[in-house]
């Protein structure tokens, strides 16, 4: 049985200590890595370089292995603590352990899927230079794209890229853009493994709708409490997601001015994570998707909540942006033309719910056909 790696910022949640990752990606890398141990030829170790942000008596933890199943965990050292001084030197610990454990465990030509973050490149690099794996590179949407990150370059970016062997993209979009010398590319929009049904419905004669994501002003959060303005005492809203003090003050805030002006009830509940985040879904009926349609990552990125949604049975409204357009989920969306609030809540109230719907049926498809590629991707990988 032969092992592929996956090398991601990852934290389980069921780990004893928090670390730094994204949610989302977080979901991503679950995902492959089930698709890849399904299969009776391969196992999965997953590294990540995720350091702890517990706080704590500061003491160092050392390299820590976690296995579930046939998945196995490789955390970086990291010592427990708060403050800028531990930050920076979990930063450094990460960083250094992250070079020497690949260089030491990764061969020549042997398959590794990479999830693109900014802080791997360099990483990735020396590894590439120094060991020639056949990387598979994982690329969510281009960094260079967003105002925060805009300091990488898209050029350099795309250079960066351009060395992988092989790609899984989000969307047809981000191929064009990127796969210039078409090499072997896989599009996963997201996470198909499809949920079943927790029965956690609120069955109280209202339509629930939901937000859950980043807090982030640039991504949605925001508008998604505005659109409650405009609905009526026949809906509820839900916003559930992450980000920083900062962020998630601005979104608390706005629930309390906006609920002053809306019959609509808006419920604000912080961070979901694991089942009660899946439980949290069900009990709604639609999911929401707002973020700014003229902003340049639409067209690298694809919104991972939209998967969410569909997953766990919910209908979706979203902007209509060409990632989702040029999708293979197209059509199971509502879509909606301006990011103003009450353009939202009038697609919202567009949606009938008592015609049949059945997402999940539609994405056991989705997965079956994905599954099937990746691996036939992977036994390519180790005949190049």
């Amino acid at each position: 049985m032969r092992t592929i790696k996956l090398i991601s910022y990852y934290s389980n949640w069921n780990d004893k200590y928090d670390r730094t990752a994204s949610p989302a990606g977080i979901n991503v890398i679950n995902y492959l890595a089930n698709v890849i141990a399904g299969d009776e030829d391969y196992s999965v170790e997953i590294i990540s370089p995720s350091w702890i942000t517990s706080a704590g008596k500061t003491k160092l933890i050392k390299k820590q292995k976690v296995t579930i199943d046939r998945i196995r965990i490789t955390y970086t050292p990291s010592c427990v603590g708060s403050g800028k001084l531990i930050r920076f030197v979990n930063k450094v610990i990460s960083r250094m352990w992250l070079i020497a454990y690949l260089i030491k465990n990764i061969k020549s030509r042997e398959p590794i899927i990479v999830y693109h973050e900014p802080s791997l490149i360099f990483p990735i690099r020396l590894l590439r230079f120094l060991k020639h794996p056949y990387i598979i590179m994982l690329t969510e949407e281009l960094y260079s794209t967003i105002p925060k990150f805009s300091g990488i370059g898209v050029g350099k970016e795309i250079n960066y890229l351009h060395k992988s062997d092989a790609f899984i993209f989000p969307t047809i979009l981000l191929n064009d853009a990127v796969n210039l010398q078409n090499k072997l590319y896989l599009i996963l929009h997201g996470m198909y493994n499809v949920e079943k049904d927790r029965k956690t419905k609120f069955n109280d004669g209202k339509i629930h709708v939901l937000y859950a994501g980043t807090f982030n002003h640039t991504k949605g959060g925001a508008t998604a409490v505005a659109v409650a303005e405009f609905l009526d005492e026949r809906y509820c809203m839900h916003i559930i997601g992450f980000g920083s003090k900062e962020d998630t003050q601005v979104i608390v805030d706005k629930v309390n001015s906006i609920q002053l002006k809306t019959k609509c009830i808006i419920h604000f509940d912080g961070l979901k994570k694991g089942e009660e985040y899946i439980k949290y879904i069900q009990s709604c009926d639609i999911g929401l998707s707002p973020q700014n349609p003229t902003e340049a990552y639409n067209d690298s990125s694809f919104p991972s909540k939209v998967l969410s949604y569909l997953c766990n049975g919910l209908r979706v409204a979203s902007v209509k942006i060409k990632a989702l357009q040029t999708s293979a989920i197209s059509d199971m969306l509502t879509y909606y033309e301006s990011s103003e609030p009450k353009a939202i809540a009038d697609a919202i109230k567009t949606i009938d719910m008592s015609k049949k719907y059945d997402s999940r049926s539609f994405l056991l498809e989705l997965n079956h056909s994905f599954s099937k590629s990746l691996i036939q991707l992977i036994n390519c990988a180790y005949k190049c």
